[in-house]
């Protein structure tokens, strides 16, 4: 199945088929090639992408494009692609990994490692804290 937020952005760019196969990829997958065509050619465009992003979002019911981009995202096991993380720019990372934590376990699917946002972050926020704490009172 395609990824529907590259066919939205189909509908008012022109896209490659080098362009819709990058943003279908991770960031982390992409080989040296895929790496310098993105940031020469895709890169610079993700400001008009991403107001394009809000004109929808605006225009639309924000809760439809959060569902369809859940959609995506299960279906990869959590990891979003290029484009998924554009939308998700827009409409707040946080909401859509919230609702994907909460349809993910209605549906009993396993969400991939690192998935859970904020689980590493609460980690070395914590341990960030127990240093500042230790670190003011050895010096008092």
């Amino acid at each position: 199945m395609q990824n529907e937020v590259i066919l939205l952005l189909e509908k008012r760019f022109t896209l490659t088929g080098e362009d819709k196969k990058i943003l279908e990829q991770k960031t982390r997958s992409l080989n040296r090639s895929d790496r310098h065509y993105y940031f020469k050619e895709l890169k610079p465009r993700e400001r008009e992408f991403k107001q394009y992003f809000k004109e929808i979002v605006h225009d639309t019911d924000a809760q439809e494009l959060k569902d369809m981009v859940v959609t995506n995202l299960l279906e990869r096991g959590g990891d979003p692609s290029i484009a998924d993380g554009l939308l998700m720019d827009v409409l707040g990372r946080i909401e859509v990994y919230h609702q994907l934590r909460k349809n993910a376990e209605q549906k009993g699917i396993r969400l991939k490692a690192l998935n859970n946002f904020g689980g590493i972050g609460l980690l070395i926020g914590l341990v960030g804290l127990i240093s500042a704490v230790y670190l003011y009172f050895l010096n008092r």
